[in-house]
């Protein structure tokens, strides 16, 4: 489903109007987290860019592809094994098995 660039700024317009006046009305601040779903309206470059530059905590459920995705844990794990001696097979399972 694509959405056109009509849609894409009326979702953009929309957040900018209730986003911030409800979060004051309820008086969040920024203690508050913004989860979004994988509609495509909430995918478009526009509104991805507008949320992660606005919402202080955003978790997200935005598909990314394979690679990327098995670029990002093996980094996360890179970096817990990073102080880790893995030598072997059974040390390497034994450091994952901590994570």
């Amino acid at each position: 489903m694509k959405t056109n660039r009509k849609e894409t700024s009326e979702n953009v317009g929309i957040l900018k109007d209730n986003v911030s006046e409800n979060v004051t009305k309820l008086g969040l601040r920024n203690t508050w987290i913004s989860q979004q779903d994988n509609d495509p309206k909430n995918i478009v470059e526009i509104v991805k860019l507008w949320l992660l530059y606005r919402i202080p905590n955003l978790c997200t459920s935005i598909p990314v592809t394979r690679f990327e995705s098995d670029r990002m844990y093996m980094g996360i794990i890179n970096s817990k094994l990073k102080n880790e001696s893995v030598a072997s097979k059974e040390s390497l399972r034994n450091a994952l098995k901590s994570l």
